[in-house]
Parts: C-alpha cells; structure tokens; sequence
C-alpha cells in the first residue's frame, strides 16, 4: 500500500471528503488531488497539516510505520525567525544556536560546533519548560539534502535536547557523524551499537553504526521540534 492508499483509507475510516481536507488542513485543492491519486506526496508542513486533519502518524502516512513511543513525533510549530546578534529579545524568549560544521584549518577534515555568534533562532521559553528542557540544553540543526524527505525536507530546522541522548528507538536525533550534524531515526543494536534510518530510503539506506565506527559517530540530543522551512 502506497502513501496515497493510505490516505484514502484514512479518509474512508472518517468518512472524510476531499474538499473537507482542502479546508481542515489550509491547502489547495489541486494538492489534495495530487496526493489522493498518487501524482506527488504531501511533505513538511503539509504533511503535518494533513495527519492531523487525518487523525494519524505522519510517519505512516508516508513509510506505512508508524513511530514508536508515547511522543510519535516532533511538533512543528511553523516557520522560524532567525536573527542576528544586536536584536532584541522579548522577556519570554531565549536565543537557540546552531550546530554547524567547521572546516579544520590543517585539512585534516571537519568538527562540529555550536555557532554562538552567528544566525540564531528565536524561542519561546514557556515552551522550553513544558517539554522539561533547560534553554542551556536546547539547540538546533539544519537539515541539508533529501535524506529525510518527505518528512523533513531541505532547509528543516530541528530543535535537540543536548541533555537527552538516551536512544529511544524509532525517534529523532541530532548527529554529529564524523563531523557532519546530522538529523536521524535511530535504532539500538545488539553489542551497543545504533542503526541510523533516513525518512529517504530509496535513496539512502539504514547504516549500522557498530565497532570503530562508534568513535566517529556521536548522539548531539534527542529532537523536540521542528519547523519547515517554506
């Protein structure tokens, strides 16, 4: 069953017409049309518009498996504000950081660190201390590529927990992978290794991450939210 199978019988189970989608989920019709006959998949923020208004996991709608654990998904919260340094904050918001990749002077390749002085997002902290998260904890992460689409496509801004790096399988995460940040599903595997899954499986397969390979790959923190950009 294809993702526009799926969200026919999503639409049959509540009785659902294509022009109540069209108004729910704040999308055009032609879209609608697109995605129900298998013309093009729904991504990003339409993607989450559209599971909410189908009362179902994102991830299934997409892969056909559904996310595991309580929290199914990450919550997007619409597109971000960044900033530059000298702007002011407002009393309830803290400025986030960027995890970037830095080139080593010597060629000897790349590490990755928190950018402080340059582009930064605003945020809400309220929202910081309903998810339990520290704003000194709390940092973000650029998708770059297709590797997580449909769900998250290019240009993604992420939102990790640097507090949290307990793998709960099945969930987002921040990576630093060889000095490359990246955003992944992850898996435990037997002997204390991790399995890393892209939303983009036809084009970037499951990579075990097992042995000497640990050294090179690290967990930044656990995602708690996202916002497309668009």
């Amino acid at each position: 069953m294809d993702t526009s199978n799926r969200i026919k019988q999503r639409m049959q189970a509540l009785g659902l017409k294509a022009a109540q989608i069209v108004r729910e989920a704040g999308v055009s019709k032609g879209a609608v049309s697109h995605w129900i006959s298998g013309l093009s998949k729904p991504s990003g923020q339409n993607l989450i518009a559209l599971s909410k208004v189908l009362k179902c996991d994102p991830n299934w709608l997409i892969t056909g498996v559904e996310s595991q654990g309580p929290e199914r998904r990450a919550e997007w919260m619409g597109t971000v504000e960044f900033w530059e340094e000298g702007d002011p904050l407002k009393e309830d918001e803290i400025e986030l950081p960027f995890y970037t990749e830095v080139k080593l002077s010597n060629g000897s390749g790349s590490v990755i660190k928190l950018d402080i002085q340059g582009a930064k997002l605003r945020y809400p902290i309220p929202v910081l201390k309903e998810r339990g998260i520290t704003p000194e904890h709390a940092a973000c992460i650029e998708v770059k590529g297709p590797s997580m689409e449909p769900v998250l496509p290019n240009g993604t801004v992420v939102g990790i927990d640097t507090s949290n790096t307990e793998i709960l399988d099945g969930k987002l995460y921040g990576i630093d992978h060889n000095g490359m940040p990246l955003v992944r599903l992850v898996y435990r595997t037997p002997g204390g290794g991790f399995r890393l899954k892209c939303y983009n499986v036809a084009e970037y397969p499951d990579e075990l991450i097992t042995g000497e390979s640990l050294k090179h790959v690290r967990v930044l923190g656990k995602a708690f939210w996202y916002s497309v950009m668009i």
